[in-house]
């Protein structure tokens, strides 16, 4: 985007982007990129792309630049410079008598450039400005602080860190700050490196490799696909505790550093590289302080590692990476053998220790199945993950009872990593080798929450009977397995409360600690869905259970599922700190199956609540969580939050693209719960462009999807008043107001107030269809005086704009007037484009003089008229004494609530409203 703006801005006078980053961090990608933008537009492009071996010939880089255009141009240019550049460029047979001069040089270069920008735009694009030669930088900047109006831009890469050293070529003192583009390439994060591994490179690696080539590329996309192809070729995974394999070419370069070291240090070395958090007094306590100390300056001399107080950190990960794939197993295997005996960390002797076994051993083997317990305890599920994966490959397999529990404990602990895949693979594994009984059904109801996540609920439910089979007699076991079934039967609430109906009687006789709580959970949850309210204390009782057992799945624990109820119920802003706490105990439990649901309700509550920016990236987090966890079956929801934002925002041909996509997952599940919320969104984003029989079907739909379900409360996914408005404007008033007698039963708990206000705004539409106008009005302004208690303005401005338009009806116009010019205010404000579009075709109806400057501020409305009259945007910004910059903003507003595109149009549109004299 900042390419594409930068490329835009050359065409009004010279401009510049530089794009600085580290090594491989992505910078020459984005320049090639621009350069064939530019081309793309027709822009000349001059190109140079130094390297440090040519960093020493004077004029390298503009002999690059020149080169393809000198026979166009080289005629053009007096003599002396034409004579200057043919001796610099090496283009002349005779030797000249003396070097050329720099000064005639930089002449020659903005003479050759200034001729090709008079029939168009021109690009200089320098990548790995730093290898330019000094000569041609020299030059270089000599031209840029000469250029007035020419259309040159210069496009440069310069490999540095971000935030040292000055600007190249001099562009921060030859060009006006708003004419120069910066743009600072950091490294990616976690889930961006997963991404571009698969995107790239088509590899669906384990969360755990995800994470170790993200660690070892610190983030560099370069290194992470380097590192990623280098795996790919040896065609699996690496073990825990086994080094990445590294690119050969890469591996003899960090080699051949590290060969150079004396053995002291390649030991030190490979010391900290074994070590999670490598310090001093361990190294010193493993080798000797001695030893230590000695190899540590010789690293530290060679730049490979520095020292932060006792932390010993590698200048980059490659090379703690390169300094144990360069060692002997059986170096690696002493190496662990002396940490597990002198690390401090319980978890990282633990650790150590496994390392350096060579055959299973049952004390060992305890060793690690209490510590990975303990980095659960911690929230650390990933390193609990592998020590539990540690101690199942160290208990002896005579111990066969012992091996099977362990290896559960290891595929849950990597389903609460977000490790999906491979935990359904472990449990696939040992539910094959385990024989019939209680311990199946354990791993059985282990295996349904990921084929829950996997694949849907009704997958789910299908494995869970399985468990149900296996649990013979036992009470306890039975009791859970129902509660479970319960908590995945959403596709049939009677179903789920039959099932929790048959946990909760077994309950009476079993005291189960910690099933309680799940259960009130899941009556909460049933009670408030079938219709009954959300009964408060019920959810308090759950919530003390919750906090008591420290439920490892937060998702399905009482705090999130009461932060549901809440949003469900308009409690937003209470809802919304309850789900602070669900987000704080997932961090605190290292839940990361969690997160994808968790963001996609935020992203819905905050769509509610007129926060649509905070929406926007509640829905992205939520896409990019779903898919870094493996969670596919529940694609869905963040194809609804996606679709729902997105629909308000009117952007609407990606709102269809994320229900198309979420559909075909939902469809291919058979989750209808699913299939019901993205029907429910598409009506929407339907109904906001006015396609009424398309927005007819897919609420239908959801309306039958509902009743299949079992569905009692409205409020859950909102759509009842959009079908029952889209019924009304198709004219099928029977039909709506059938509808509007079920939107408005209720089974015994107590209406929303969003349901009880947008029910009198159909009732009010329905009287207007049925040709009373009056009655109309009164439920309009019930519907409004309903809103004032609601944090929603969306709702509001809906009703508004509603309003508005039985006002006109009814001839009434001034008060047409004032609603829809509130709805405008309110729609323009979100921003929701499609809507405010409607509202001003409705204010053009009324007949009455336009909205006025009270749509505009005061800043908007100064700036919008200097504009209008003549003034630039930087003899606006004098005058008001604010920035060029806010002077874009207040006029890209001003343009919006005037319902224009342009500067031109801003004359005409003023004296409309009569804020400018048209004399």
């Amino acid at each position: 985007m900042a390419v594409r703006q930068f490329l835009k801005a050359v065409l009004g006078g010279p401009a510049a982007c530089v794009l600085v980053g580290e090594a491989g961090i992505g910078k020459s990608s984005l320049w090639r990129e621009g350069v064939g933008l530019a081309r793309g537009q027709g822009v000349v492009v001059l190109e140079c792309r130094p390297s440090e071996a040519e960093a020493p010939f004077s004029f390298a880089g503009v002999s690059d630049l020149l080169e393809p255009v000198l026979e166009q141009t080289m005629p053009e240019l007096p003599m002396p410079q034409r004579s200057a550049l043919e001796v610099a460029l090496l283009r002349s047979t005779a030797v000249a008598e003396q070097d050329p001069d720099p000064r005639v040089i930089g002449v020659a270069l903005l003479g050759t450039v200034r001729l090709l920008s008079m029939t168009g735009p021109v690009l200089c694009a320098i990548d790995d400005s730093q290898w330019l030669d000094r000569a041609s930088a020299g030059a270089l900047e000599f031209a840029a602080r000469r250029l007035r109006s020419e259309g040159v831009g210069f496009l440069v890469c310069l490999r540095r860190s971000v935030g040292e050293g000055p600007m190249p070529l001099g562009l921060d003192r030859a060009l006006p700050s708003d004419k120069l583009t910066h743009v600072a390439l950091t490294s990616l994060g976690l889930n961006a490196i997963e991404g571009l591994l698969r995107s790239r490179l088509g590899m669906v690696l384990s969360r755990a490799t995800v994470r170790r080539l993200f660690e070892v590329s610190s983030g560099n996309p370069f290194y992470a696909l380097e590192l990623g192809r280098a795996l790919e070729r040896r065609g699996a995974e690496p073990e825990p505790g086994e080094p990445l394999p590294l690119p050969s070419g890469l591996q003899g370069l960090l080699a051949e550093r590290l060969a150079a070291l004396p053995h002291d240090a390649r030991e030190v070395l490979l010391l900290a590289s074994a070590l999670t958090q490598p310090t001093l007094p361990v190294v010193e306590e493993a080798l000797g302080a001695g030893q230590a100390r000695s190899g540590l300056r010789a690293a530290l001399r060679a730049k490979v590692v520095e020292l932060d107080g006792d932390r010993i950190r590698f200048t980059h990960p490659l090379l703690a990476s390169a300094s144990f794939a360069d060692a002997l197993p059986s170096d690696r295997r002493w190496v662990h053998a002396r940490l597990s005996e002198v690390a401090i960390d319980i978890e990282e002797r633990a650790r150590h220790l496994a390392l350096a076994a060579e055959r299973p051993e049952a004390s060992t083997a305890t060793t690690l199945a209490q510590a990975a317990w303990t980095a659960a305890g911690r929230g650390a599920p990933g390193v609990a993950a592998e020590l539990a994966t540690f101690a199942v490959s160290l208990t002896p397999e005579e111990l066969v009872g012992l091996r099977q529990q362990r290896a559960l404990e290891a595929a849950e602990f990597l389903l609460k990593a977000g490790d999906t895949a491979r935990a359904r693979r472990e449990l696939e594994r040992l539910v094959e080798v385990m024989p019939a009984g209680e311990g199946r059904g354990e791993a059985l109801m282990a295996l349904a929450w990921v084929r829950l996540l996997e694949a849907g609920n009704r997958a789910c439910v299908a494995v869970l009977e399985q468990a149900l089979a296996e649990a013979g007699s036992n009470r306890t076991l039975i009791a859970r397995i129902h509660v479970e079934v319960a908590k995945s039967s959403d596709f049939d609430l009677r179903q789920a409360q039959r099932h929790l109906d048959a946990g909760l009687a077994l309950l009476e006789d079993v005291d189960v600690p910690g099933l309680l709580g799940p259960a009130l959970t899941q009556q909460m949850v049933n009670l408030y869905l079938r219709g009954f309210g959300l009964d408060r204390q019920l959810a308090e009782r759950a919530v003390a259970l919750d906090q008591e057992l420290q439920t490892p799945w937060v998702q399905r624990g009482a705090v999130m599922n009461f932060a549901v109820a809440l949003k469900q119920t308009d409690q937003l802003d209470e809802a919304r700190g309850w789900f602070g706490r669900a987000l704080v105990q997932a961090r605190d439990r290292g839940d990361e199956s969690t997160f994808p649901d968790l963001l996609a309700h935020l992203a819905d509550l905050e769509c509610w609540a007129g926060n649509w920016s905070l929406a926007d990236r509640y829905a992205t987090e939520s896409e990019q969580a779903f898919e870094f966890t493996g969670q596919l079956g529940w694609m869905g929801i963040p194809s609804y939050a996606r679709a729902l934002v997105d629909a308000h925002l009117g952007r609407i041909d990606t709102a269809r693209s994320a229900v198309e996509q979420g559909l075909a997952v939902a469809t291919a599940v058979d989750d209808i719960w699913a299939e019901m919320m993205l029907c429910a969104a598409a009506g929407f984003v339907e109904l906001s462009v006015q396609d009424l029989e398309l927005a007819d079907s897919f609420l239908g739909r959801a309306h039958l999807l509902a009743e299949r379900i079992g569905l009692g409360e409205p409020s859950v996914w909102r759509f009842h008043a959009n079908e029952i408005e889209v019924a009304i404007s198709l004219g099928d008033l029977e039909r709506a107001a059938r509808l509007l007698v079920g939107f408005l039963r209720q089974r015994g708990g107590p209406q929303t107030t969003w349901t009880v206000a947008t029910a009198a705004r159909c009732q009010g539409l329905l009287e207007m269809a049925q040709g009373d106008g009056a009655a109309a009005e009164a439920q309009l302004d019930r519907a409004l005086a309903l809103h004032e208690g609601l944090p929603m303005p969306f709702e509001r401005a809906r009703t508004l704009l509603i309003a508005g338009q039985i006002h006109r009806r009814n001839k009434h116009k001034r008060a047409a007037k004032a609603h829809l010019q509130r709805a405008l205010e309110i729609f323009s404000s979100l921003p929701a484009p499609v809507w405010e579009r409607r509202a001003r075709d409705d204010l053009s109806r009324i007949g009455l003089r336009p909205p006025g400057p009270v749509d505009l501020s005061a800043t908007e409305h100064a700036a919008a008229r200097l504009a209008a009259i003549g003034r630039t945007n930087r003899e606006i910004a004098e005058e008001l004494y604010i920035s060029p910059k806010t002077v874009e903003a207040n006029l890209a507003r001003a343009y919006r609530k005037l319902g224009i595109t342009s500067r031109v149009q801003l004359g005409a549109a003023l004296v409309e409203r009569g804020s400018l004299d048209n004399s």
